[in-house]
């Protein structure tokens, strides 16, 4: 039922017009359906993490012309690539997979009192020849702030458009070390995780269109 429901939501969003008159530039929003999971392993164990707590922040630019404006989510962001701003910030407290004693090592391990968000500032996107008629790959270079420590990251991601809703899926590999995290040990079993974490994006999103 739950499925079926959400099925239905997302069918009225992509049928009908998802764009929506706002106060301020026009910007993306997030659907409530929008998730991400971290993926670890230990050497007899397998973790998986999800939150759906996600925040963005988007602008596109001011300059646009009425031409572009009034042209399509596809061709804005495709054609005339003109996203100003575009950052997405995870709440460490909201990423857990259902295992208390786990969920309290993990979050741990990410300093929530000092760091309570990771965030990705995206600096730049580029957009890849596509060889699927439906999704469209692209290359976005930003800065990721895990635990008090950034770093430059190159993430491939894949954008699918329907009307003016967005589906963007894929996945990042990042080493916990590189952000000078100690891999944690799973519970009970005290094995150290590996130092590789995979981090799953699924996020929907509609355009706010401005003034």
């Amino acid at each position: 039922m739950c499925f079926n429901l959400k099925f239905y939501i997302l069918l009225g969003c992509l049928i009908f017009p998802t764009t929506l008159r706002g106060v301020g530039p026009s910007h993306l929003e997030l659907l409530p359906w929008s998730q991400l999971s971290l993926e670890g392993k230990s050497p007899n164990h397998a973790f998986q993490t999800h939150t759906s707590s996600l925040e963005i922040e988007s602008q596109f630019d001011s300059k646009l012309s009425a031409e572009e404006k009034s042209s399509d989510l596809f061709y804005r962001i495709t054609k005339v690539g003109k996203i100003k701003q575009l950052i997405l910030s995870i709440p460490v407290r909201s990423i857990k997979s259902g295992v208390e004693e786990l969920d309290h090592i993990l979050q741990s391990a990410l300093k929530p009192k000092e760091f309570p968000k990771i965030i990705f500032t995206m600096k730049q996107y580029e957009f890849l020849k596509s060889f699927h008629p439906d999704f469209y790959p692209v290359k976005l270079r930003g800065t990721l702030s895990v635990a008090g420590k950034s770093r430059d990251e190159n993430l491939i991601l894949y954008i699918s458009f329907k009307k003016e809703a967005i589906l963007i899926i894929g996945k990042h590999d990042i080493f916990m070390t590189d952000f000078d995290i100690q891999p944690p040990r799973v519970p009970v079993l005290n094995y150290p995780t590996n130092e590789k974490i995979t981090i799953r994006f699924e996020l929907y999103l509609k355009l706010i269109q401005g003034d």
